[in-house]
């Protein structure tokens, strides 16, 4: 049976007049709780032991107290604040997922404009509540390109998965559609998950990203590849983000070969 009250202390021992911190999370909807504090005279619940004892001691938290549910906002993910006032955009970035088509799991999420993949994991484009998907199932554990775009002039989106070169036959796919225009994408930027409520998030993806840039080109390391695929963006880039530890040359070096040896 679920507990209707969760709580520990900031420590397990202090000393006389030092003070102790109670966090308490109230799961039942009344959000009451009754605290009191008991000296543990013997802890043993075995059955042939001789039972719990314990003794009350007089506190100013004995009582019944208005408590609130704490969350655990569970879940990896990334957050930019500060951008740029953003119209009409370009999301580029690297995936490797690790779960495609367990549930929707965003990749990055603008306000109201998201890259997801969705419930068949494929990569989508959503602008509030339509979608623009390209229908392919992503293969898990394969690195691959997945690309958006979104006018909030005309509504016109763009997606796009390429698959980086392996033991496989998986092609392009990119899908055009219009949704409903003026939704405007505000930060902050989030990658890896998408906001809800009182700080929490949602739908959080589940394996790597990498590369992500933003109104422009690919990083230079990855230029190579995106030749192959499309011609050169002219749009400028407003803001780009690497996860590789460059300043460990090897660790980076290892890890574009894992990703199909993308870059010198």
């Amino acid at each position: 049976m679920m507990p209707s009250v969760l709580g520990y202390l900031d420590r397990l021992s202090a000393r006389a007049g030092e003070t102790l911190t109670l966090r308490v999370s109230v799961l039942d909807p009344a959000r009451r709780y009754r605290a009191e504090l008991v000296r543990l005279l013997n802890g043993d619940a075995g059955p042939k032991g001789p039972s719990p004892r314990e003794e009350a001691v007089a506190c100013g938290i004995t009582g019944e107290h208005e408590g609130i549910e704490q969350t655990t906002n569970c879940g990896s993910y990334a957050v930019v604040d500060d951008l740029p006032p953003i119209g009409a955009f370009d999301l580029d970035l690297l995936a490797c997922p690790t779960l495609p088509g367990v549930g929707v799991q965003t990749l990055a999420a603008l306000g109201p404009v998201r890259l997801i993949l969705d419930e068949s994991g494929a990569a989508a484009a959503a602008v509030g509540d339509a979608r623009v998907s390209t229908g392919v199932t992503l293969r898990a554990k394969q690195w691959v390109r997945i690309e958006a775009s979104y006018d909030p002039a005309t509504g016109a989106t763009r997606v796009a998965s390429t698959p980086f070169p392996g033991f496989h036959a998986d092609r392009r796919a990119e899908r055009h559609g219009e949704v409903a225009p003026g939704l405007r994408a505000e930060g902050p930027l989030f990658f890896a998950a998408e906001p809800m409520a009182e700080g929490r998030t949602r739908n959080h993806f589940s394996g790597k990203l990498e590369a992500t840039e933003s109104d422009g080109r690919c990083p230079r390391s990855q230029m190579g590849l995106l030749a192959r695929h499309r011609h050169h963006h002219p749009l400028r880039s407003i803001a780009a983000w690497s996860s590789r530890p460059d300043r460990e040359r090897t660790k980076a070096r290892r890890r574009r070969v894992g990703m199909g040896r993308v870059g010198p």
